[in-house]
C-alpha cells in the first residue's frame, strides 16, 4: 500500500497530498482546438503548467475520438501532440507529456483495427459511456471482443453516469469483467454536485476505483482543483495508488 495508508483504518489526507501520490494523469484534454479541451497552444500550455504545479509528475492527455462530433485519429492526434511536447521544450517546461483518447462507445469500435487504436499504456484504451443515457446490453459484448482482442478497457468517470449513481452492483460487474475503473478528482471535491461527490466516495470505500485523473478541460477546472487543494478527504485503505503507478507509469 502506499504511504498514505498506514493501518486500516480511514485516513484523512488533502487533495494535494493525493495527486503527490498519484503523479500520472492519464485522462484530460489538452491538446489544442481538437476537442472541448484546450482552445489553443497557450492554453495548452498554461494547463500543463497547472497540472504540474499541483504536483503531477508525467501527463497523458486524451482527446475525444466520438465520430459524430470529434473524429479524431492518430492522424489528427500525433501532430498535436508534438505540437505541445515542442513549445514544452522550448519553455524549459520539464514534464513527460504524451497523448492517447478517450472513446466514447460505439458498436463498431472493437472493430477498429488494433493498430490503430491510442493506448494509455500497456494497451489499455480509455473508453466512456453517454452521460445521460445508459448504453444498450451491447456494450457487454463489444467489451469482450476488445479483451479478446488483448485490449484492456479503462471505463472513464464511472460515478458521473446519472442513471448508474448509487448502483454499487453495476460497478462490481464491470470489475468483474476486469474493467478498470477511472474516477475524477473532481468529483471527490464537490465539482459535479453532492450526490456525485457522495456516490465517489462510496466507490473508493469501497475498493471500486483503479485510476483517478484530473479530466482536465479549461482554465475554470483547473482554478477548481487549485482553490480546492487542500480539502481533506477521508479515504480508506483500499485505495491502492500503487495500481494507478502499475497502469500509468
Amino acid at each position: 500500500m502506499n504511504w498514505l495508508f498506514k493501518n486500516n483504518n480511514k485516513q484523512k489526507v488533502s487533495l494535494s497530498e493525493l495527486i503527490v501520490a498519484i503523479e500520472v494523469d492519464g485522462h484530460s484534454h489538452l491538446l489544442p482546438g481538437i476537442d472541448d479541451g484546450a482552445k489553443n497552444l497557450d492554453e495548452s500550455i498554461f494547463l500543463v503548467k497547472g497540472l504540474q504545479d499541483l504536483g503531477f509528475k508525467k501527463i497523458i492527455t486524451t482527446p475525444h475520438i466520438y465520430s459524430a462530433h470529434y473524429p479524431n485519429s492518430a492522424e489528427t492526434i500525433k501532430p498535436r501532440e508534438k505540437e505541445v511536447q515542442d513549445e514544452l521544450k522550448k519553455l524549459q517546461v520539464n514534464i513527460p507529456f504524451n497523448s492517447a483518447a478517450e472513446y466514447y462507445f460505439e458498436p463498431k469500435l472493437a472493430e477498429k483495427p488494433k493498430e490503430s487504436l491510442l493506448f494509455l499504456q500497456n494497451q489499455e484504451i480509455l473508453i466512456e459511456f453517454d452521460m445521460q443515457q445508459a448504453p444498450n446490453e451491447m456494450w457487454k459484448e463489444v467489451f469482450f471482443n476488445l479483451q479478446l482482442n488483448g485490449i484492456g478497457i479503462i471505463l472513464a468517470h464511472v460515478e458521473r453516469y446519472t442513471y448508474n449513481i448509487g448502483q454499487i452492483k453495476w460497478v462490481e460487474e464491470l470489475k468483474n469483467m476486469g474493467v478498470y475503473i477511472q474516477m475524477n478528482l473532481g468529483s471527490l471535491i464537490g465539482n459535479y454536485g453532492f450526490p456525485t461527490e457522495k456516490w465517489a466516495l462510496q466507490l473508493i470505500n469501497n475498493g471500486m476505483i483503479d485510476l483517478l485523473c484530473t479530466d482536465l478541460h479549461n482554465a475554470q477546472q483547473l482554478h477548481t482543483l487549485q482553490s480546492k487543494k487542500d480539502k481533506i478527504l477521508s479515504l480508506n485503505n483500499k485505495l491502492d495508488i500503487n495500481l494507478f503507478n502499475q497502469l500509468l507509469k
